[in-house]
């Protein structure tokens, strides 16, 4: 017997996986202050498939790509970013390709100082400012699903040891709450660090030190990535990820393996 199997569902179409299309990437960059994660993600600006770039600015870390063609809102309150964002998602043409929320750490920051209306924050304000961070943190994630964008997330890093393993794990700079959930929402979280000099490691490999993943498709493309590599800030890696995430391209191998892992105290580490 053969049964028909249906085209929708509750209303709602069916599609296969393969048919789903283009969509846009949700990437968490986090690590110590200084480390080169606002550069690493406006570099997006010199990708076919990051250009325009809009960074909403929270910090004043849009500063280091003053040299950019990298648009800037500067958002330094938590009604600016609700504002912002609401403006954004009502767009129906979406004029950039790559928005980068910088950074999510000092988002938190605004979100408790205006749910707790400046005073000191009690156990309430931390709960609704976690609920605020992770709705804010859904909501870009499917709008750039849907409208094909690119949303980049930047965040500090809170290191903290396990005095029973002696294992510290560089996690993302949030309340510990905040940092368990996050990284379950966006689809890539890349842990960046120095390794040596003015060379960096980023990686997006999981392990029990950082809050690194990496979700990606198993096209022969995204296969090819490497989970860990290190880079100098002229090789522009996120174009190279751009390109072969998104575009298909080829990772090119022979480029990064010039870059020689040799981690520092930034680095993780099991000690």
């Amino acid at each position: 017997m053969v049964t028909t199997r249906p085209k929708t569902i509750g209303g709602l179409e069916i599609v296969k996986a393969a048919e789903l299309g283009e969509w846009g990437m949700s990437i968490a960059i986090y690590g110590p202050p200084g480390v080169g994660k606002t550069t690493f993600c406006a570099q997006a600006i010199d990708s076919i498939y990051g250009a325009p770039v809009l960074d909403l600015d929270a910090e004043g870390g849009a500063r280091s790509i003053s040299h950019t063609a990298v648009e800037i809102v500067t958002v330094d309150s938590w009604e600016k970013i609700k504002k912002v964002s609401a403006s954004l998602f009502a767009l129906t043409d979406v004029p950039w390709k790559t928005i980068i929320l910088d950074n999510m750490s000092e988002y938190q920051s605004l979100s408790i100082k205006s749910v707790a209306g400046g005073g000191p924050p009690q156990l309430q304000h931390w709960g609704q400012s976690t609920s605020d961070l992770l709705n804010l943190t859904r909501a870009y994630r499917d709008w750039g699903r849907k409208n094909s964008i690119n949303v980049f997330f930047i965040a500090w890093e809170t290191p903290e040891k396990d005095e029973s393993t002696g294992i510290i794990k560089r996690d993302v700079g949030f309340t510990p709450s905040l940092a368990r959930q996050f990284p379950g929402i966006v689809d890539i979280v890349g842990y960046l660090s120095v390794s040596s000099g003015d060379t960096r490691s980023l990686t997006f490999a999981p392990s029990r030190t950082t809050a690194s993943k990496f979700r990606r498709s198993l096209t022969e493309a995204a296969r090819r990535m490497p989970l860990t590599f290190s880079y100098k800030l002229e090789d522009k890696p996120i174009v190279d990820i751009l390109e072969t995430l998104r575009g298909g391209g080829t990772w090119p191998a022979d480029k990064y393996s010039k870059r020689v892992v040799q981690p520092d105290s930034a680095a993780p580490s099991n000690t």
